[in-house]
């Protein structure tokens, strides 16, 4: 995507996938259990309000007398059940939140006789006069809805539960068990806000415990003068952790961000917190940018330092490994953004090995999320401040030029998944900051 001061470049580095997204990450996780369900009796409506920073869900149970006997039925959609269990969920919170329901059987740690096995309960449910199922408790993993539950939104619930009657002759043998089913409910801040850069820059107050800091930058030779809200200190100082494609990322901070069209509007950048292996930023062909290091160590078909695609020049490899496009190809084929698993190049000379990105690729939810924005590649000197960093990489210099090949190098891109810039990584530590180079 750029040059490094004095050709140091596509070698064998982790590289930590950075994306620019618009959306705010995982802050706050917050829970609640139904009074009872299926055990125990009670009367009257029940209320909970579950709270934790700035999610708060109500849970309101509506039921006479839940110290109900769980029938074997012979219709396999459970219409013959006509108790239902009804509950209604709000969002009175200020923030969306992302919410699990899940139907548990919490048996009391005083029982010792048998027990229902989630794998004979079936259950229907309706969700605002939808019907929903019938499907096997066990198959979904206990979780009976999911998704997300905006400010102010109620969703009203009607359960049906009965059990499976091709297990009959199990459920016969098991005469006398019970299940202590409950509701229970999982509800943590939106990982997708869409009001999430907002929110961060809310909080980027002066002395704030956040570890955000404002910075006005001034104008570039692709930019205007803009306003962004960075983390930067040490892991004790920032508070940028969050939840992003089931795994642990970290906010880089919120940034006017330009989608390829001229659209400027905040964003919020991520970065994942743990690299997804070494593989090569690009790779050649010997006699294409063959690199000898200092020490004398030659590297033969080192890559092109062109990051996106330009003429008949498709793009980097990892821009081709990390983005959507290339799935015709053999090697890196769109393996993350697909998660895939394939052939993926790692060193000169087109050397290749396996690469597998199943459980650490993109997941579909995630990939919903994630939009084009303008990235920029313009080549950056070695021992410079951030704030020089900053405004070479939105410069119009590309750098050196090729060896065996020409290809015309470009200073952006327009597309989903990148890398981190050198700026982002010196804003990061107040040391580089304040008043270091890298």
């Amino acid at each position: 995507m750029r040059e490094l001061g004095g050709g140091h470049f596509n070698k064998k580095i982790i590289y930590n996938i950075c994306l620019t997204v618009t959306i705010l990450g995982l802050l706050f996780i917050v829970s609640g259990t139904s009074y009872a369900l299926l055990s125990g009796s009670s009367s009257s409506d029940k209320e909970q309000i579950i709270k934790a920073g700035d999610v708060t869900i109500s849970l309101s149970e509506y039921f006479e007398n839940t110290n109900q006997k769980i029938s074997v039925m012979s219709d396999t959609e459970g219409l013959l059940q006509e108790e239902t269990y009804s509950f209604k969920l709000k969002n009175i919170g200020d923030v969306p939140a992302r919410y699990d329901i899940k139907l548990v059987n919490e048996v009391p740690s005083s029982y010792t006789d048998s027990i229902i096995e989630d794998n004979y309960v079936k259950v229907g449910v309706e969700i605002n006069g939808e019907e929903h199922g019938p499907f096997s408790l066990s198959e979904a993993n206990n979780i009976i809805d999911s998704g997300i539950i905006y400010e102010n939104e109620l969703i009203s619930y009607e359960i049906r539960i009965w059990l499976d009657e091709n297990y009959e002759e199990e459920i016969l043998e098991k005469e006398g068990a019970k299940g202590f089913y409950k509701i229970k409910v999982e509800a943590k801040q939106d990982v997708y806000d869409k009001n999430g850069a907002e929110l961060i820059i809310s909080k980027a107050t002066e002395n704030n415990n956040e570890g955000l800091i404002t910075i006005e930058q001034p104008a570039t030779e692709q930019t205007e003068a803009l306003t962004e809200y960075r983390y930067s200190g040490s892991n004790e100082v920032v508070k940028n952790y969050v939840e992003f494609n089931n795994e642990l990322w970290r906010i880089i901070g919120v940034f006017p961000t330009d989608d390829g069209t001229g659209n400027i509007e905040n964003r919020v950048k991520l970065i994942r917190e743990e690299n997804i292996g070494f593989y090569s930023w690009d790779s050649s062909l010997a006699g294409i940018n063959d690199y000898t290091f200092p020490e004398g160590d030659v590297t033969l078909g080192a890559g092109i330092n062109q990051w996106g695609e330009s003429g008949s020049y498709e793009g980097a490899d990892l821009m081709r490994l990390l983005n959507s496009g290339y799935e015709e190809e053999s090697i890196n084929n769109s393996l993350y953004w697909n998660r895939g698993s394939g052939m993926c190049y790692r060193g000169g000379n087109n050397r290749t090995v396996t690469c597998d990105f199943s459980s650490t690729g993109l997941t579909k939810e995630s990939k919903n999320m994630i939009e084009d924005a303008l990235w920029y590649s313009g080549a950056t000197d070695w021992n410079i401040t951030s704030a020089e960093a900053y405004k070479q990489e939105r410069g119009n210099i590309t750098g050196i030029a090729d060896v065996g090949i020409t290809v015309t190098k470009t200073t952006n891109w327009i597309g989903k998944v990148g890398l981190m810039y050198p700026s982002d990584y010196g804003y990061a530590s107040s040391g580089c900051y304040e008043s270091g180079v890298f």
